[in-house]
């Protein structure tokens, strides 16, 4: 999260991340380093509800009645960020484990959520 190009994802975490939980927007998880003297945050991930587009049915597999909807529920990944010091360590997939394994024994069994969205921005990838 050092490169200038990423502020905005640091920028997020310091000072919006509290007040989407605070107010029901979003969720974000911090992965931190429980042996730090004090917690350095390793990455973390901001869940939020979400929905897909999927006329023409594509969506599901067997279910005529659910083919006539015009969006699919789902959750999405709306900001996702790695320490550069920690990137390419795989707490990015940790971090999206944990997040398909929430998905499916939390979400999933309770509320409808057919997909896992990314939300991501052209050249902020690695």
């Amino acid at each position: 999260m050092g490169d200038r190009k990423y502020q905005a994802l640091k920028t997020f975490l310091q000072k919006d991340a509290k007040t989407f939980h605070n107010e029901n927007i979003a969720r974000t998880y911090v992965l931190v380093d429980p042996d730090a003297t004090v917690p350095d945050v390793i990455g973390y991930i901001t869940l939020i509800c979400s929905e897909i587009t999927c006329k023409g049915g594509n969506a599901t597999t067997a279910n005529a009645r659910a083919d006539a909807y015009d969006t699919m529920p789902g959750v999405k990944i709306g900001r996702f960020a790695v320490h550069k010091d920690c990137q390419g360590m795989k707490y990015g997939t940790d971090l999206i484990n944990w997040t398909l394994a929430e998905i499916i024994t939390e979400i999933m069994p309770r509320i409808g959520c057919r997909f896992l969205i990314v939300d991501s921005k052209p050249g902020q990838s690695h």
